[in-house]
């Protein structure tokens, strides 16, 4: 036999090895390809509660209960998963799962990220319990959820997004919800802690012909992570194993920003690659800044390099202003990687502005301090015994907002014993009164008597050039057994130069008298003291008093800074009349054009004719005021009306309900030719102004009706919705769907359009992000503002907006001086205008108090002011109070002109303001309305106390 040779033996060697290494390499090619198919990863809840904001309960927790509540914007909750565990993979696609505890469907909810966070704890049913989350506080009770309560870190707030997500109903009660991926990557990268999740259907209804079967709140449950593993919501990841993302780049263009006009604020701002970093993170000093205060400044999903800012707001800082500090900067990819940090230095800064408006104001409250002490007349006769006397008869002069009760004599609000014999506008003693205004202003004294008979006033010479003077009798209004003074009855005033003006007693207060005098200061007048005789006759005795002007070299403009809106619903036939009031009192009138049935008032839109638009109507009854003609004799001449109501609502250009469906939701509710009919008709009054020139006017696109008057039957009300002061998301989607179409119909950007999308918000703490670049006139309650203030600012000033505090006027027979408070506060806050939601009365306003009459109808019978409007002497606060926001804005540029504007904003300086004056106010209730504005009541601030405050700002 022959022995087999080597190379016989090596082949069959090497066709082993090329076998094998074919299996080996079709074997990693079978794992890779199953590796590269989607994994399905099932995520179990780790952590939940939920959290209710209704009264006390909002301090109550439920992180041990077996359900969760999605209860519009009353209760909502907070869910989380290990979401750490996805790291490393790339995430396709996300679903939610959450089996329904209730009957009620659930048709919308809102996942939203968090900047902030939380503890989840054991309680149940509301309990208050120390260290765990609840609405009003991130840890009960010491620490809030940065500046307030959960909406200050979810919803678009504080960095974070927000998405609305319709279910898929699947057998046994179990909702599938498709997550935007974006929302998992921001847990998986530790930018959110967990997700907020609530219900967008706040309210739900029925609707058989007219009835109208609406709730309010429905009571929808999911089951929780303490019901049973088997209920307990989970999530459902599909990810597919990638390359390892690196590290993103760092930060770039990191800088200060100084305050401009538009945003008075310092900033921090950066930009980062947003195809590699998911968002940001900061530390001061070395230690974590929380991710509310880092925002994202461009709300494009895939913007690239996406801008980021750290707003330094002087209400809310991230940092303390007066020490240096380092901060530093890193991004943050979806698997939580950091970039390299970045470092800018912040330089410190005084922790108030030295404001020499601060210290005057200082000094003056020393000084008011000393008079609000002093010891109060124990009743009008002790307050009237120190009173001049004038033959039988006594008299004082006092400021034009106190009020002189009839029949009693007592003042509102008290006063200190020697009150009417000398105070800041009245010295008996030197026979004296001093007044002080500014360039353009209307400045103001009382003249109050005990007498029973009618007194007299005259000029002792002519007034300068360029001055007038209007004198008005205070009249009264019952109330019970006591009379109040309110409105005011001009008396004429053309020869008070040259005879002794007779000054009638009142019918409703025949032994106790009260007249406003009244001086406008021309523009033009040289600054300085102007003195002027006055003679004052009573019971056949008559006295001549000094006075005293002292004209301030600031100048009021004729066009004004801070606007004290008007608004109303209707007015009568003599409308010209009410609006030469009003701009004679410094003050914009403001008329909603439409009622809550829809239908459109008289002659208030123009007429569509099959040919077009017929404008000739309506410009004849309203170009006049566009064009200022209206107003040429007025004291700010030919100044256009500031702001006018457009016709546009749900109702108008095209009936609702010819185009509407019955959806819940407005994007998906109207017809494509509803649409295009508002866009054109948006763009018709664009066209129309712009061709007529009224540039200077603010013309307002303004949907003011209420789903809740449908409650009377369907066609009572127009709207679906809560489209004045939402509430539901629902509201809110729907101002958006008008606000786009508004902003299609404009010829120019929203920002560079004198057509403003106007929206009153009472709670913008759930309005997320859906007027962003939409609304610029933003009307937000009082409330709102004070609680709120940061968020609304920061809208304001990313968009460009005005910001309006509405309320109420202060009722007949409390202290007038509210509406001056109310507008300082307003101002140094940051807002740009106060806004009373009803201003005109009606003949019953004659037979009782009525809030809201700040201009009266003429009295029934009364020949001598027939067919004019009275004006009130809370109107005559309104004046003023635009006034001294005025001279305010005169402080601040005065200062400003002396040193770095980087160094002095408004915000800040606003600050060093409100922290020398006792301004705080409670929101109190009038009553008898669906949903009470409410007024500011600053409590014990005397008119005279504010005087010293005004005359103290250097404006010289």
């Amino acid at each position: 036999m022959h022995s087999p040779t080597s190379s016989n033996l090596q082949y069959p060697r090497i066709l082993f090895s090329v076998g094998l290494a074919c299996l080996t390499i079709f074997l990693l090619l079978a794992v890779e390809s199953l590796a590269a198919e989607p994994k399905e990863i099932r995520l179990p809840v780790t952590r939940d509660t939920w959290l209710s904001n209704a009264g006390n309960e909002s301090k109550g927790a439920n992180g041990g209960a077996s359900r969760l509540k999605l209860k519009s914007i009353q209760e909502l909750s907070l869910i989380d998963f290990d979401f750490a565990s996805l790291r490393g993979h790339a995430i396709s696609r996300a679903r939610l799962y959450l089996k329904r505890a209730s009957d009620i469907p659930i048709d919308r909810i809102t996942l939203s990220t968090l900047a902030a966070d939380w503890v989840e704890g054991t309680a149940q049913n509301y309990e208050i319990v120390d260290g765990q989350s609840t609405f009003s506080h991130r840890i009960y009770p010491n620490e809030l959820w940065n500046d307030g309560d959960i909406t200050s870190v979810s919803l678009g707030s504080g960095g974070t997004q927000w998405h609305s997500l319709t279910p898929r109903e699947e057998a046994e009660g179990w909702m599938v919800f498709d997550v935007p991926v974006s929302l998992v990557e921001a847990c998986t990268a530790g930018l959110s802690h967990g997700w907020l999740i609530m219900d967008d259907t706040g309210s739900t209804w029925k609707r058989d012909g007219e009835s109208f079967d609406f709730q309010l709140f429905p009571n929808r449950t999911v089951f929780s992570k303490d019901s049973n593993r088997a209920n307990a919501p989970y999530l459902l990841v599909e990810t597919t194993p990638g390359v390892a993302a690196p590290s993103p780049p760092s930060p770039t263009n990191v800088t200060w920003v100084p305050p401009t006009g538009s945003e008075p604020r310092t900033k921090l701002t950066w930009k980062t690659d947003s195809d590699s970093a998911m968002g940001c993170e900061a530390t001061v000093d070395g230690k974590p800044l929380s991710k509310f205060f880092i925002r994202s400044t461009d709300k494009s999903p895939r913007k690239s390099p996406r801008p980021y800012a750290i707003v330094v707001d002087p209400f809310n800082p991230p940092w303390s202003w007066q020490e240096d500090h380092r901060i530093t900067l890193v991004a943050v990819n979806r698997d939580g990687k950091r970039s390299d940090p970045v470092s800018i230095d912040w330089k410190g800064r005084p922790n108030a502005v030295p404001s020499p408006t601060a210290e005057q104001l200082r000094m003056s409250l020393v000084k008011t301090n000393e008079l609000q002490q002093s010891k109060k007349a124990q009743d009008a006769e002790a307050l009237w015994s120190q009173a001049e006397s004038i033959g039988k008869s006594r008299f004082t002069w006092v400021h034009p907002l106190d009020q002189f009760v009839a029949p009693t004599a007592e003042l509102i609000p008290s006063q200190r014993t020697d009150y009417l014999a000398k105070n800041i506008y009245w010295d008996a003693s030197q026979g004296l009164i001093r007044l002080d205004g500014s360039r353009g202003d209307w400045i103001g004294v009382q003249l109050a008597i005990q007498s029973p008979v009618a007194p007299k006033l005259q000029w002792k010479a002519v007034l300068p050039p360029g001055w007038r003077c209007e004198l008005y009798q205070v009249d009264y209004i019952p109330s019970g057994e006591r009379w109040l003074p309110d409105p005011l009855m001009p008396i004429d005033t053309s020869k008070m130069s040259d005879t002794k003006v007779a000054l009638p007693l009142s019918d409703r207060s025949p032994n106790l008298g009260a007249w406003l005098l009244e001086l406008y200061i021309p523009d033009g007048e040289i600054p300085g003291t102007k003195g002027m005789d006055l003679q004052v006759e009573s019971d056949g005795k008559s006295r001549t008093l000094k006075v005293e002007v002292q004209v301030r070299s600031a100048l009021t403009p004729k066009e004004m800074r801070f606007l004290p809106e008007m608004n109303c619903y209707d007015l009568p036939a003599n409308e010209l009349d009410y609006y030469r009031m009003a701009h004679r009192h410094r003050v914009v009138l403001n008329r909603v054009p439409y009622f809550q049935n829809g239908r459109m008032a008289s002659g208030l839109a123009p007429d569509m004719a099959s040919t077009g638009w017929d404008w000739s109507k309506w410009d004849a009854r309203f170009e006049k005021y566009f064009t200022g003609e209206a107003f040429a004799d007025l004291p700010r001449g030919k100044v256009p009306m500031d702001c006018f109501y457009l016709p546009m609502h749900e109702n108008w250009p095209l009936p609702i309900n010819e185009h509407y469906n019955g959806s819940y939701w407005a994007d998906e509710a109207f017809t494509e030719e509803y649409r295009a009919a508002w866009v054109q008709a948006v763009q018709a009054c664009e066209a129309h102004i712009r061709e007529k020139g009224w540039l200077q006017t603010r013309f307002h696109v303004f949907l003011n009706n209420k789903v809740d008057f449908k409650k009377r039957g369907w066609s009572r009300g127009s709207s679906p919705w809560l489209l004045d002061e939402p509430a539901n998301f629902q509201d809110y989607l729907a101002l958006r769907y008008f606000g786009r179409a508004f902003a299609e119909g404009l010829s120019t950007s929203v920002r560079d359009s004198n057509l403003f999308y106007r929206c009153d918000v009472s709670r913008p703490q759930w309005q997320r992000t859906t007027l962003d670049g939409l609304m610029r006139y933003n009307v937000v309650s009082q409330t709102a503002f004070r609680q709120y203030r940061r968020l609304v600012l920061d809208r304001k000033c990313a968009d460009d907006q005005l910001v309006m505090i509405y309320g109420s006027a202060n009722p007949l027979g409390t202290n007038n001086v509210q509406t001056l408070a109310w507008a300082w506060d307003s101002w140094l806050r940051g807002g740009d205008g106060i806004l009373p939601w009803q201003t005109i009365g009606t003949a019953k306003s004659w037979e009782g108090p009525d809030e809201c009459s700040l201009f009266y109808p003429n009295r029934s019978g009364d020949q001598a002011h027939a067919g004019q409007p009275i004006p009130s002497v809370r109107l005559k606060a309104y004046c003023y109070a635009q006034q001294d926001v005025e001279r305010l804005q005169a402080a601040l540029a005065g200062e400003q002109s002396n040193a770095d504007i980087k160094t002095i904003d408004r915000y800040r300086w606003g600050e060093s303001i409100l922290q020398v004056l006792p301004l705080a106010s409670r929101r109190a209730e009038i009553g008898g309305y669906t949903e009470d504005a409410g007024w500011s009541d600053y409590g014990a601030i005397s008119p005279e106390t504010m005087e010293h405050w005004r005359r103290a700002l250097p404006v010289d």
